[in-house]
């Protein structure tokens, strides 16, 4: 998050309209203001590749917990 100075309250304004108006069916709105981010990793070492052909990968993963 950005420093809350009067550059950053200006631009918050901005959009907190959006969030006051009425539920209509017809225009839902959607706020992407956080998403989840997984961290993985591989638990197969990909086949390489050979000539002609695209490089392989299991689909196989470790999960190794999750960022904001």
């Amino acid at each position: 998050m950005g420093t809350l100075d009067s550059r950053f309250m200006a631009q918050m304004e901005q959009i907190l309209w959006l969030y006051a108006l009425p539920y209509d069916p017809k225009y839902p709105v959607v706020c992407f203001d956080e998403r989840l981010c997984f961290l993985i990793g591989e638990t197969v070492d990909a086949i390489a590749m050979q000539s002609g052909e695209v490089r392989k990968e299991h689909y196989a993963y470790e999960k190794l917990g999750s960022c904001a």
